[in-house]
C-alpha cells in the first residue's frame, strides 16, 4: 500500500515514527515549511522535516494547499492509496482529499464529536474530564466533521499536562490505525457519522489566555498550567516582567488565608501565592528571557522574590 503521510509537529512525528516501527511504509511525508522560532526568530524547519531527513523519506514543504496546483499534481504523480494525517495545520481542499483511493485518514485527539477544532486537549484539561481519548477520522471538508473508523477512550494521569496527554493519544492513535488499516483497505469497516447534536468546538489559544489572575481558585490556576503546556504557557507579572509558572501544586488554603491575594509567602520550604481559594506552591518557574528554574534556586538569586506582589 502506497501510503503519504502529512504533519508538522512534534506530535506528528511521534505519529510517523510509531507508524513506521508497526511497518506501515510511508512513500512520502507533506509538511509546511521552515519559519521564525523563538525569541531570536531564526528560521528552523518543523520537526517533522528533521525527521524525514534523518531516516531518508521524501518529504514536501507548502504554506498552503488550497489552489496549488503544483501540490496537487505532485500528490497526484505519487499516486496515494492513502493519506494518513496527524497535527498537519493545513487545510486539505477536496480535490486532494479524493486523491488516494483509501481516502485521508486523520487522528484527532479527542473523542469527536466533542472537542473540535484546534485545542482539544487543553480544553478537555480545563473542563476537569475524566476521559478523554483519540479518533481516527475518515476526512471532509468541515472542520473535523468527517465519519468516525475508530475510537479509544483514554483516562486522564494525575497532574498530566496538555504536552505528555498529547504525546500520548498520538502514540494511541497510531496504534489504532495500525490495528484498523487492513481492516480499513479490504472494506470491512463501515464509518459511523458523528452526531452533530453532541458537537463542540474549541478555541484557538493566545497568549493572553495564559495570564493567572490571582482572584481565581488555586485548583482552577493550576488547570491551567497543565492545559497550556507548552503552550501558550501560564504567565504572572513580576517586576514588570513576565514570569512563566511551568509547574506548581495545590496547597493547603487552611493554613495561609490571611495572606494577600498574588503575594509570594514562603512557608517552610515552600513557596505559595494565595489565590481566591486555596495557595499554589510553586515548583518551577521561568523569568522573562532566562532558562526554567526550580523555584528553590531561583529565590537564591532573587531573594526579593519573597513577599513580592504578583500581577
Amino acid at each position: 500500500m502506497n501510503v503519504i503521510f502529512m504533519g508538522t509537529s512534534l506530535e506528528s512525528v511521534y505519529v510517523l515514527s510509531n507508524l513506521i516501527q508497526l511497518d506501515i511504509q510511508i512513500s512520502a511525508i507533506f509538511t509546511r515549511p521552515a519559519k521564525p522560532f523563538g525569541r531570536g526568530r531564526e528560521i528552523q524547519n518543523p520537526p517533522i522535516k528533521e525527521y524525514a531527513d534523518n531516516n531518508s523519506i521524501d518529504i514536501y514543504q507548502y504554506a498552503s494547499l488550497i489552489n496549488n496546483e503544483l501540490a496537487y499534481k505532485e500528490l497526484k504523480n505519487l499516486s496515494p492509496d492513502l493519506i494518513i494525517v496527524a497535527d498537519f495545520g493545513l487545510i486539505i481542499p477536496d480535490k486532494i482529499l479524493k486523491l488516494p483511493r483509501l481516502g485521508c485518514l486523520n487522528i484527532h485527539p479527542s473523542l469527536l464529536p466533542k472537542y473540535r477544532g484546534p485545542s482539544p486537549v487543553s480544553t478537555a484539561i480545563l473542563n476537569e474530564n475524566k476521559f478523554t481519548g483519540v479518533t481516527v477520522m475518515l476526512m471532509d471538508e468541515g472542520l473535523d466533521t468527517g465519519p468516525i473508523i475508530a475510537q479509544k477512550k483514554v483516562e486522564f494521569l494525575y497532574q498530566e499536562n496538555a504536552k505528555d496527554l498529547t504525546k500520548r493519544l498520538f502514540e494511541i492513535g497510531a496504534l489504532l490505525i495500525s490495528d484498523i488499516l487492513s481492516l480499513w483497505e479490504f472494506g470491512k469497516i463501515n464509518p459511523t457519522l458523528q452526531d452533530e447534536s453532541k458537537a463542540t468546538y474549541t478555541k484557538k489559544l493566545s497568549k493572553e489566555d495564559g495570564r493567572i489572575d490571582w482572584n481565581d481558585s488555586a485548583i482552577n490556576i493550576n488547570k491551567k498550567i497543565l492545559a497550556y503546556n507548552p503552550w501558550p504557557g501560564v504567565f504572572t507579572i513580576w517586576n514588570n516582567r513576565r514570569v512563566k509558572v511551568i509547574e506548581a501544586k495545590l496547597g493547603n488554603k487552611k493554613s495561609i488565608n490571611s495572606f494577600s491575594k498574588g503575594v509570594v509567602s514562603q512557608i517552610y520550604d515552600d513557596l505559595h501565592v494565595m489565590t481566591g481559594e486555596g495557595s499554589l506552591i510553586l515548583i518551577k518557574i521561568q523569568l522573562e528571557g532566562k532558562k526554567i528554574m526550580h523555584v528553590k534556586d531561583f529565590v537564591a538569586g532573587y531573594k526579593n522574590f519573597i513577599n513580592a506582589k504578583l500581577l
